[in-house]
C-alpha cells in the first residue's frame, strides 16, 4: 500500500469529518449531562418552551425521544418548533435590548477568536456547563472535537455570521452561519483540504460569567475534504434536508471525472454516535457521473450523516490520484413536507439539487450486491422542471423567470462578482482574440462604479491568471463559496472562446481557458458541467447571473469567438440546471463577435449599455431588450451576420435590479484576503 493510500484509511477521515462538524456527534443517555430520563426532558423542554426558549426546547424534545422514541406528543411538538425555527419568522424579530445584543455579538466573535486561535480555555469559559447540542453532544465532547481538529488540519480557521439574533430577559437565540476550512497535518502523510459549512440555531444563557452558549441545533451542514490531486475535480453529493422517521429517501453522488481517471464510489448512511464509529461504506465502481442509493430513516428521531467516498485513481496504472470525502445531514423529523414548505422564506432555503432514486432511472445499471445502489447516467434522468414563465418585454421569446414569488420582498443583501477576460492562450493553436482581457476589465470597472460592487468583493482573472485549476477553484473553493449567502446577488462573466468536444455520451461544452489544450480539451477546458453543477451545489446564493460572451461557431474567422463548427451553448438548458439566470452572447448557431466601432466585444458594449439605460432601477429584462435588439443590429450592419443573444432562466423572484445598492454589504475579513492568491486587479487603474 502506497503512503496515499495509507493516509485514506476510515479512521482517519472519519474522524477529521466529525472533528469539523462538531455537532455530529450524538452522546447516549448517560453522558456527561444530558437528562436521566424522558420525564425530566420533556419537563425541561416544556419549561423553555413556555419561556420563548425555543431552541433550548427543540433541543430537549430531542434528548426526550431518545429515551422514547415513540411518544407523538414530542415528535408533534419537535415538528411544531422546528418549522417554527426554520421558518425565520421567530428570530426575525431583533427589536430591543440593544446592549444585550451587543454583548452576545461580543462574545460570539471571542468564542470564534478562541477556537481561531485553538485556545482551550476561551471555548470552556463560553460554553455553560451544561451545554446540550441538538445531537446530544456534551460541554466535554465538543471541547475534545475542537481539540481533535485542530490537530489534523493545524491550520484550521472559522468563518462565523451571525443572521438573526432575538433577546428576552436573561435568554437570547440566534440564527448563525459558520464556514469552516483548513488543511491536513504533515502527520496524515497526504495533503488534504477541508470545506465545511453549517447553519445553526443557538440560544445563549446570562450567567455571572457573562453570556454563554446554552444549547446548539444543527439546520443545515455540508463537509467537503479533498486528498491529493483531484481539486478540479467537480463532485457534490444530495440529499433530503429533512425526512420523517421510517421514510425512505434517496442519496446521490455525482462526480465529473477527468479523462483517463477511474472512481470507487462509497454511499454511507450513519446515526450519529459517540465515541465516533466509522460508516459502513460498500463501493462500486462509478460507471457514470452518478451514484445512488436508497436508505431509510431510522424510527428514534436521531439525525443522520449521509456521506460519500470517491476514490479516484488513473485508469491506466491503476495508482491511487486521490480521495474526496462528501457528507450532508438528514434532520429526522416528523411531517418533513410542512417543513420544508415554511423553510423557503428562511435564510436556510437554499438551492438544492434534484435527487433521484435509482430505481426510477431505467437506465441505471451496475447494481451493488450489498445494497440497493445503481450507477446511472445523468443525461439520461428527466428531472422535473417546472416551465418558466415569461417575462413581460419585446424581446419575444428568449427572456424567461418568475413573478409573484415568495422572494419578491427580499432585497439584496450583498453582491460579489468573479470575471474572466482570456485574450491570450498558452497553447499556439488557439487564436487570440483582440478584445476579450479588456472586455474583462471594462465589466470590472462599470461594476465596481457603476453596479454597486465592492472591488474586495469582486475577483478578476486575466490571461495567465485564468487557467483551468483557479477558474474552478475561484467558484468552488477560494472564494464565491465561502462569501456568498442566499439573499446575495453573484455575477459571474466570462469572456473566452468556447468549444465542444464530441468525446462522451452527447459531448460537452467548454470554455477556453489560459492552460487549456486544444487537443485535449477533455482534460484541461473549463466544463460547462462543472460550472453549473458548482453554482447549483457550492454557492450559497439563489441569485446567479452567469454572462457567457463565447461561441462554439466560427472556426478561426477574426474576430469571432469560437473555434470549431458545433452548436453554441444552449442558454435553456444551462439554466434549467443551474436554476439561475444566463445569458449567453449568441444563439448556438451563431458566432459572437467582437465590434469594429469600439475597443470591445459587441455583446460586452451593449450590456454595459443597457444595464444604464435607466440608472441603478433598471430592470434586467430592461437591459436585455436593448442588448439584444443593439447586438443584432451592429453586427449585421458591420458584419452581414446574425448573432442574437439569448437569456434563459429559472429565476424564482421579483424583477432583478442587477447596479442596485446592496442592503447589507459586508467586510471581507482580513483573515480570508490573506489566503487570496493575487488576481488581475491591479492591472486595472
Amino acid at each position: 500500500m502506497n503512503s496515499l493510500s495509507r493516509a485514506f484509511t476510515n479512521r482517519i477521515i472519519r474522524t477529521a469529518i466529525c472533528a469539523v462538524s462538531v455537532t455530529v456527534a450524538s452522546c447516549s443517555p448517560a453522558s456527561a449531562y444530558e437528562p436521566g430520563d424522558f420525564g425530566s426532558c420533556l419537563s425541561h423542554a416544556r419549561a423553555a418552551e413556555q419561556a420563548g426558549q425555543n431552541v433550548e426546547a427543540l433541543t430537549y424534545y430531542g434528548a426526550a425521544l431518545r429515551f422514547n422514541p415513540n411518544s407523538s406528543e414530542v415528535r408533534q411538538r419537535q415538528a411544531n418548533l422546528y418549522s417554527k425555527l426554520t421558518s425565520g419568522n421567530q428570530l426575525a424579530n431583533a427589536s430591543g435590548h440593544s446592549q444585550d445584543q451587543t454583548s452576545i455579538r461580543a462574545m460570539v466573535d471571542d468564542f470564534v477568536t478562541s477556537w481561531n486561535n485553538h485556545n482551550i480555555s476561551g471555548l470552556r469559559r463560553l460554553l455553560a456547563n451544561d451545554y446540550l447540542s441538538g445531537d446530544g453532544l456534551t460541554h466535554d465532547q465538543i471541547i475534545q472535537l475542537a481539540q481533535q481538529t485542530w490537530q489534523l488540519y493545524p491550520t484550521a480557521k472559522s468563518y462565523f455570521d451571525v443572521k438573526n439574533l432575538r433577546v428576552s430577559g436573561d435568554y437570547a437565540e440566534a440564527e448563525t452561519v459558520a464556514r469552516l476550512v483548513g488543511t491536513t497535518s504533515p502527520t496524515m502523510g497526504v495533503s488534504g483540504n477541508m470545506r465545511s459549512t453549517i447553519h445553526d440555531l443557538f440560544s445563549f444563557r446570562k450567567t455571572s460569567q457573562g453570556w454563554q452558549v446554552s444549547t446548539q441545533v444543527i439546520v443545515e451542514e455540508s463537509v467537503n475534504i479533498t486528498f491529493g490531486n483531484v481539486t478540479n475535480i467537480s463532485a457534490h453529493i444530495t440529499v433530503p434536508n429533512t425526512m420523517a422517521p421510517g421514510q425512505s429517501y434517496s442519496a446521490t453522488v455525482d462526480a465529473l471525472l477527468p479523462s483517463g481517471a477511474s472512481a470507487t464510489v462509497g454511499l454511507a448512511q450513519s446515526t450519529p454516535q459517540w465515541p465516533i464509529v466509522e460508516p459502513a461504506f460498500s463501493y462500486v465502481q462509478l460507471a457514470g457521473p452518478s451514484l445512488a442509493r436508497q436508505f431509510t430513516a431510522n424510527m428514534y428521531g436521531r439525525n443522520e450523516d449521509v456521506a460519500a467516498r470517491i476514490n479516484i485513481s488513473n485508469g491506466y496504472t491503476g495508482q491511487a490520484v486521490g480521495m474526496i470525502w462528501l457528507s450532508k445531514r438528514v434532520n429526522i423529523v416528523d411531517s418533513p413536507t410542512m417543513i420544508a414548505s415554511s423553510a423557503q422564506s428562511s435564510v436556510f432555503a437554499t438551492p438544492t439539487a434534484t435527487s433521484f432514486s435509482a430505481e426510477t432511472n431505467p437506465h441505471a445499471s451496475a447494481q451493488d450486491s450489498t445494497s440497493t445502489a445503481k450507477t446511472s447516467v445523468i443525461a439520461s434522468i428527466k428531472p422535473k422542471i417546472e416551465p418558466a414563465v415569461k417575462l413581460e418585454t419585446t424581446a419575444g421569446d428568449d427572456t424567461t423567470t418568475t413573478k409573484n414569488s415568495d422572494r419578491a420582498d427580499r432585497p439584496i443583501r450583498d453582491k460579489w462578482a468573479i470575471i474572466v477576460g482570456i485574450s491570450n492562450f498558452e497553447d499556439p493553436k488557439i487564436p487570440k482574440l483582440q478584445y476579450s482581457a479588456k472586455d474583462a476589465i471594462d465589466f470590472y470597472k462599470f461594476l465596481e462604479k457603476t453596479g454597486n460592487f465592492k472591488r474586495d468583493h469582486m475577483r478578476l482573472l486575466l490571461n495567465e491568471k485564468a487557467t483551468q485549476r483557479r477558474i474552478l477553484t475561484e467558484l468552488a473553493t477560494l472564494f464565491l463559496h465561502r462569501v456568498a449567502e442566499p439573499d446575495d446577488l453573484v455575477v459571474v462573466f466570462f469572456s473566452t472562446h468556447g468549444s465542444p468536444t464530441e468525446e462522451g455520451p452527447g459531448g460537452n461544452n467548454y470554455l477556453v481557458a489560459y492552460d487549456t489544450s486544444i487537443d485535449e480539451l477533455f482534460a484541461t477546458g473549463v466544463s460547462m458541467q462543472a460550472i453549473m453543477s458548482t453554482l447549483k451545489d457550492r454557492i450559497n446564493s439563489d441569485r446567479i447571473l452567469l454572462v457567457l460572451d463565447a461561441c462554439h461557431s466560427g472556426a478561426t474567422t477574426v474576430g469571432a469567438k469560437g473555434m470549431s463548427r458545433a452548436a453554441n451553448f444552449d442558454a435553456e438548458a444551462l439554466a434549467q440546471g443551474s436554476g439561475q439566470l444566463v445569458i449567453c452572447s449568441s444563439e448556438p448557431a451563431e458566432r459572437s463577435w467582437e465590434s469594429k466601432r469600439a475597443p470591445n466585444g459587441v455583446f460586452t458594449k451593449k450590456l454595459m449599455e443597457g444595464l444604464t439605460k435607466n440608472g441603478p432601477n433598471t430592470r434586467l429584462a430592461d437591459a436585455f431588450a436593448y442588448l439584444q435588439s443593439q447586438v443584432q443590429k451592429e453586427v449585421k450592419e458591420d458584419r452581414g451576420q446574425a448573432q442574437k443573444p439569448v437569456l434563459k432562466s429559472k429565476w424564482n423572484g421579483a424583477e432583478l435590479l442587477p447596479l442596485i445598492a446592496p442592503s447589507n454589504p459586508q467586510t471581507v475579513p482580513n483573515s480570508l484576503k490573506e489566503q487570496l492568491p493575487a488576481d488581475s486587479s491591479a492591472e486595472v487603474k
